[in-house]
């Protein structure tokens, strides 16, 4: 784990003021209640003295402590005395070991005394903040916690964040290979397995078979319906067989003997089962993370009889990952936030993944391979959120967006087939009727689509609550991070499984908490409120619970 902290970067510990407020504050965590670290002297000492600040005898002290760390004098011994003339706990051997060597000296052959300079003390307390807010989310709590401990017992109590990255590369490494494998559902079968839309096979029999039965049909369209009615039962016995794979690759994953990452997902059309294929697909054959060895749960290829069965596979797979990627859709259903709750609230890491549409001919493109009904859906979407209102900057091009839409709907309801038939050739036949209108369609979507997405992910990364859960075990507040390609999602999965995450400790958007930000997702991960009765009255009661 990398921490950095530009207050205590950019501070000049050779000024015994500010030097007194790294101790007090970042090291012990007592809020002192004055000014930003990083002020001129003179406000520093109105500030100090306004809240009795250190006496002559902590001066002269905090004075000698600055000219040892300028000649990288200082050792354990001359912390610990420092912290006792500032009326503060003492430190052990190994609590500076950890955070200010980064190594158990108490192992060495020859017992020294090693001693820092100030670029390491500021790393060592940089260190120890960064761990405090992982573990216990709370500065004074954790230094109260591991100012007494030995090497190892502070290594124990960081756990799991303490775990050597090489000794964890080993372990994905070296796992045994699988007894069985998950055996790969094809792409376009993958939709089979969806208890919607496996599910509206027998319905759409049903009505071809009643609308073939009227006898006001004409010849051709009876033959028509005809052919789409047997390409319906055939994928109806399609998808016998594919349940029945997706059904063994569930046993698969109930008996596998590790589980590191979980999928939320919602897929309830066509093409939601095929984004997530390709998005599982692109992901998990990253090199970085092929090399792991790693175990993950794929929603496409599996299958369970009832929301029973589902619902508590789910919650065991849940329960065992390490991790859990969070799939943010145009739909957003409770089954997927409340799995996004369950992961956060046993303190284990939620990525957030929502795709960027930078490239809007690429998505131009896959909105043509998909069924009208998309289009149709995200009309209603975009009706109900005001899209066109919100993003009209966006579409210059396109000032009658709202009427092409509306034009489209008139022409998809006096042609209701096109959405409820399954065969390509009606839907194809309906687009080239309209081709300068799906044109304009398809980029209108693309374009909102990207201005929707770049919206939400600044919500959840920023605004919205469900961003950050409460652990229920220890009470640290657990943040969801963001991401918005599948190479950052790769990356930070492998930072996550291996414990090189980079952190920043640092204010949040409105200056008013501390935050601990992920690098690659820029997400607060950890967050301590300023709101200092909250604080006290949290930890008091949140303990006798």
């Amino acid at each position: 784990m990398i921490f950095t902290e530009n207050e205590i970067e950019s501070a000049n510990l050779m000024k015994p003021n500010v030097l007194y407020r790294i101790i007090l504050e970042s090291l012990c965590g007592k809020n002192t209640n004055v000014c930003p670290i990083t002020a001129d002297q003179e406000t520093i000492k109105e500030a100090i003295a306004s809240c009795l600040g250190p006496d002559a005898y902590e001066m002269e002290v905090l004075t000698k402590f600055a000219e040892k760390l300028n000649s990288s004098e200082i050792n354990y011994a001359t912390l610990s005395e420092l912290l006792l003339s500032l009326e503060k706990n003492r430190i052990n051997q190994g609590f500076f070991d950890y955070f200010f060597l980064s190594k158990d000296i108490s192992k060495e052959k020859t017992y020294t005394s090693p001693k820092i300079g100030e670029v390491e003390f500021k790393k060592g307390v940089m260190k120890f903040r960064g761990y405090a807010l992982l573990r216990f989310g709370n500065i004074k709590y954790g230094f109260s916690t591991l100012r007494l401990m030995d090497f190892s017992q502070i290594e124990d109590s960081l756990l799991p964040y303490s775990k050597k990255t090489k000794k964890l590369q080993q372990q994905f490494v070296k796992r045994p290979a699988h007894l069985i494998k998950p055996e790969i559902i094809a792409r376009e079968k993958t939709v089979y397995n969806g208890e919607i839309t496996g599910g509206n096979l027998k319905g759409d029999i049903k009505i071809l078979e009643e609308a073939i039965g009227k006898g006001d049909i004409s010849e051709p369209r009876k033959k028509v319906l005809e052919g789409i009615l047997q390409e319906t039962e055939n994928a109806a016995k399609e998808m016998f067989a594919t349940r029945k794979l997706a059904k063994k690759n569930t046993d698969v994953y109930l008996t596998q003997d590790y589980m590191d990452i979980y999928i939320a997902t919602s897929m309830r059309e066509t093409n939601e089962f095929f984004e997530m294929y390709d998005f599982i697909h692109d992901l998990f054959s990253k090199k970085i993370l092929q090399d792991l060895n790693i175990r993950y749960f794929d929603p496409t290829q599996s299958f369970t009889q009832n929301r029973t069965d589902k619902g508590l596979l789910e919650g065991l797979i849940l329960k065992r990952c390490l991790c859990t990627i969070y799939m943010v859709q145009n739909y957003d259903t409770m089954g997927k936030d409340s799995e996004l709750a369950t992961t956060l609230v046993q303190g284990k890491p939620v990525i957030a993944y929502i795709p960027t549409y930078g490239d809007k001919q690429k998505r131009i493109d896959q909105l043509k391979t998909y069924p009208v009904k998309y289009l149709y859906m995200t009309y209603f979407l975009f009706k109900q959120k005001s899209i066109f209102e919100k993003y009209h900057n966006k579409l210059e091009k396109f000032k009658n967006a709202e009427e092409l839409f509306e034009k489209f709907h008139e022409l998809v309801t006096s042609n209701k087939y096109t959405l409820l038939e399954k065969s390509e050739l009606p839907q194809k036949e309906f687009i080239e009727k309209n081709e300068k209108l799906f044109e304009d369609l398809f980029e209108i979507t693309a374009i909102c689509e990207d201005a929707m997405a770049e919206n939400r992910a600044s919500t959840l990364r920023d605004l919205h609550p469900l961003g950050i859960q409460i652990n229920l075990q220890t009470g640290v507040a657990n943040g969801v991070m963001v991401v918005r390609t599948v190479d950052d999602c790769a990356k930070l999965l492998e930072r996550i499984l291996l414990n090189t995450m980079c952190f920043e400790i640092c204010d949040d958007r409105d200056k008013q908490n501390k935050i601990l930000k992920e690098e690659i997702s820029e997400s607060a991960y950890r967050v301590i409120t300023s709101y200092n009765r909250l604080t006290n009255s949290f930890w008091n009661h949140y303990q006798e619970v």
